[in-house]
């Protein structure tokens, strides 16, 4: 049984990504959790996302988001930027909305 409340969302930013990774998108403001949400349809692809600082740089090693998907992940303390990278060469949107539950 969880002690947490249901999601309370925030602000949310979003990056896009072809095959190369986004620039680093501030995450506007930090929090305990962020919802990850993959847009769904057309050309969508496998995503991976890295927290980090304003340098952060994601890679096809980092943590992978489906198509289609929602989760919430806790970045870390320390984290104020994020990044993504698409799978493949097709164009894929990662947004990421800052909050606290799950």
């Amino acid at each position: 049984m969880s002690l947490m409340p249901p999601f309370t969302p925030g602000l949310t930013a979003s990056a896009s990504s072809s095959g190369s990774a986004s620039a680093a998108t501030s995450l506007g403001k930090i929090s305990q959790q962020a919802l990850i949400t993959s847009a769904a349809g057309g050309t969508q692809v496998l995503a991976f996302i890295k927290f980090g600082d304003s340098a952060v740089a994601a890679a096809v090693t980092d943590t992978p988001i489906l198509p289609g998907s929602a989760q919430i992940l806790t970045p870390p303390s320390t984290a104020t930027h994020f990044s993504v990278i698409a799978a493949s060469a097709s164009a894929t949107t990662i947004y990421v909305t800052s909050g606290i539950g799950e």
